[in-house]
């Protein structure tokens, strides 16, 4: 009957109105099979690609892996996979113990398949042992893990019953259409539903009901137009988190998502991409997203393939002939050894070889990076991320890659290299602060790279940033605004809180909800009737984004934080405990209830939780570090020093864990050896303030004063606007 509605609806008969209809009249999903009577063509290219197999009902013809009673095994963990009354049959360990369910679905096509099996509660839960549809030649046609690497036990969120391969919560907004999770926290139970099975038309073009009673009408998002098209493709393209479900081609990407910062470890130092990240983060990096190209340049969008093979697919426009769309863009040959500097038809003279390097996810799956970079080994030297050109020649080291890069006449650009800015910014060198603040307010620079910078403020005091952080509260892009409201407790209060009230009204959600977040703790201050409401609502709004993730640990602690800071002592400690009885291992909200109990008075019990943390995840750094202070609270120093140099040892990018393993060392009598480990941390973070403050009166209480005025100076020197620090110098200059 869907298909019958759109059929007719798309004829010219006589029966349909010639009025237009209303403005007013929301459009509704028709299924894509409406769109084939019109449109037959794009609808055979749609049917057999990627978008259209992204999910499919188990069936003969959709089933690609072995179910002829095949067996799988890895450390131990058995997996059978079998037929039964014309169904598919997986038998494997579940929390409840062996059993053997049902596919539902099958999940993806190329180059792997994974199966959708069925748990209590309406859970979908994808298997980790999938199946690699590549060729038999090419080390396909086979049963393979997703996470080979460890023993993943029933009760590990990696476990494929687990949170990390839950449909409804992380696989569904992307694979069908018209998602809604229906998660009842009060009982655990999954109500989702979706208005079509796979990815098809209306994903990318809209709700289609309008358009099929009258077509000669304007339809849809404008996907000739380079950033709503990009905006269109982004919601399942792009590592991001969901704000809001309902999501329609056409609407605005920051009311429904929120996408990553160029933060480890998603991505490398340098922006290249690192985890799986998809591709709008790295396109928004590339000088051809700033110059208006869009994804349809390059990808038949009914297809969901190249337009053209090979270096063709480039060609179009990086040529002799150009494109009279790029008029920037200069007319020489680029497919020739005068560009490229490799033998024609090698892997050398490939364009994605050098300008879009792969990474290899879920085992076969390669994925290019789309910020079309120059390859730098040189950046490989000074900051230790992969180039192009050693993926091919790994024999050569990074020297004598970038000396033959230099060699064919590819020098360094002149302009700021943002890379080693933001390496710099993260280890807190004071030196390039004035450069780092320039570039994130450059607007020729990425408003992705801009946020990202504006994010790493915090850790400054100087003007330079702090100005910066203020122009980004007002910045035209958004992600800029994002990015300042990161850093917003830098400001002083007066100016925080004006920056916060406006940003309340920002018309992106994304940006609201980020202002009503820092803004909590406002409402624990004297505010006028209107304002204290303002406020409110946009905490609301921002707690309905997370309540949409009450399954996810993440989203209950994020709920906690904002109850915290608006007073709200005991719902505060409720939202802890749900996350924690949701995941044990969960760290942060582990941490932060433990402070919360702390604070409260009841340091047994808070002490308690982080023993039993500790249990639970030895490795983590922020659990160590955490009951290493608790420790110190507890007159156990020996016991301190231990936590806190485990946490140290786990985390050495991060410095704070450091100081505080020095302090303890100090405070146990090892004040040469505190001495030891600020040294060696201020090889990594050498403009450190704390690191620097604690050598100096170290150094003072061991009755070396020379050695205690220089560390002071330094300091002093540094940060000339701190009176604690300009009046230590002047003590031990004395």
């Amino acid at each position: 009957m869907i298909g019958l509605v759109g059929l007719v609806g798309c004829d010219s008969g006589a029966d349909r109105s010639d009025e237009p209809m209303r403005a007013t009249t929301r459009a509704t999903y028709l299924g894509s099979v409406a769109c084939e009577g019109c449109h037959e063509s794009q609808y055979r290219l749609w049917a057999s690609s990627h978008h259209a197999l992204a999910m499919a009902e188990a069936s003969n013809t959709r089933v690609l892996g072995d179910f002829a009673d095949a067996n799988f095994s890895v450390h131990g963990q058995n997996t059978g996979f079998s037929t039964s009354d014309g169904g598919y049959i997986v038998t494997t360990e579940t929390s409840a113990g062996v059993e053997s369910l049902a596919v539902q679905y099958t999940f993806g096509v190329e180059p792997l398949q994974q199966y959708l099996l069925s748990l209590p509660g309406g859970r979908l839960q994808a298997l980790s042992v999938a199946w690699d549809t590549r060729d038999a030649a090419t080390g396909g046609q086979r049963w393979f893990h997703l996470n080979p690497e460890d023993l993943v036990a029933p009760d590990d969120p990696l476990h494929w019953t687990g949170l990390a391969y839950n449909w409804n919560s992380n696989c569904a907004d992307c694979h069908s259409i018209g998602v809604t999770k229906g998660f009842r926290a009060e009982d655990d139970v999954y109500q989702s539903d979706f208005i079509e099975l796979s990815v098809g038309c209306e994903a990318c073009h809209g709700p289609g009901s309008i358009h099929a009673q009258q077509p000669q009408q304007s339809y849809g998002p404008v996907l000739d137009a380079a950033v709503s098209q990009v905006e269109v493709c982004a919601p399942c393209h792009s590592r991001r988190s969901q704000l809001a479900e309902g999501f329609r081609a056409g609407d605005e990407f920051l009311d429904f998502y929120r996408p990553a910062f160029l933060q480890a470890p998603l991505y490398h130092a340098d922006g290249q991409i690192l985890d799986e990240v998809y591709v709008y983060g790295s396109f928004l990096q590339s000088r051809m997203y700033r110059r208006g190209v869009r994804c349809t340049d390059c990808h038949d969008p009914h297809r969901a393939a190249l337009r053209l093979e090979g270096n063709a697919v480039c060609v179009q426009c990086h040529s002799a002939a150009g494109n009279p769309r790029f008029p920037s863009l200069a007319r020489r040959s680029y497919d020739d050894a005068s560009h490229h500097d490799h033998e024609p038809g090698s892997d050398g003279a490939r364009c994605v070889s050098c300008h879009m390097p792969g990474r290899t996810y879920m085992g076969v799956d390669v994925r290019h990076d789309h910020s079309f970079r120059v390859p730098r080994p040189d950046l490989t030297e000074a900051l230790g991320v992969p180039n192009a050109c050693s993926g091919c020649h790994a024999n050569r080291s990074a020297t004598v890659l970038a000396e033959q890069i230099r060699e064919w006449g590819i020098e360094s650009r002149a302009a700021p290299d943002w890379a080693n800015v933001l390496s710099q910014v993260r280890l807190r060198r004071l030196d390039v602060e004035p450069l780092a603040a320039q570039l994130a307010q450059d607007p020729d620079q990425s408003d992705l790279l801009r946020a990202t910078l504006l994010a790493e403020f915090g850790a400054y005091r100087r003007g330079y940033s702090s100005d910066a952080i203020r122009a980004g509260l007002r910045d035209p892009a958004p992600l800029v605004r994002l990015g300042a409201l990161a850093s917003i407790e830098r400001l002083e209060p007066t100016v925080r809180r004006a920056a916060l009230l406006r940003l309340l009204d920002d018309p992106l959600r994304a940006v609201r909800i980020d202002a009503a977040r820092a803004a909590a703790g406002l409402l624990r201050e004297p505010l006028r009737l209107e304002t204290r409401h303002r406020i409110e609502a946009g905490l609301e709004e921002y707690l309905q984004s997370q309540r949409l993730h009450a399954d996810r640990p993440a989203a209950l602690t994020n709920i906690a934080i904002v109850e915290l800071a608006r007073g709200e002592v005991e719902a505060a400690e409720r939202a802890y405990r749900a996350a924690l009885k949701r995941q044990p291992r969960w760290i942060p909200a582990r941490v932060n209830l433990a402070d919360l109990l702390r604070s409260s008075g009841r340091e047994r019990e808070a002490n308690q939780l982080l023993e039993e943390g500790r249990a639970l995840v030895p490795g983590s750094a922020e659990l160590a570090f955490a009951y290493g202070l608790a420790l110190v609270r507890s007159g156990q120093p020996d016991a301190a020093v231990a936590q806190l140099e485990a946490a140290t040892s786990a985390a050495p990018e991060v410095p704070r864990y450091r100081y505080a393993w020095a302090l303890a060392l100090n405070d146990t009598q090892h004040s040469h050896a505190a001495i030891e480990v600020l040294r060696e941390g201020l090889e990594t973070f050498p403009d450190h303030p704390e690191m620097l403050f604690a050598i100096a009166t170290m150094q003072r209480d061991l009755g070396r004063p020379e050695d205690a005025r220089r560390a002071a100076q330094h300091l002093a020197e540094l940060y000339p606007d701190d009176e604690r620090y300009r009046g230590l110098f002047t003590d031990l200059s004395r």
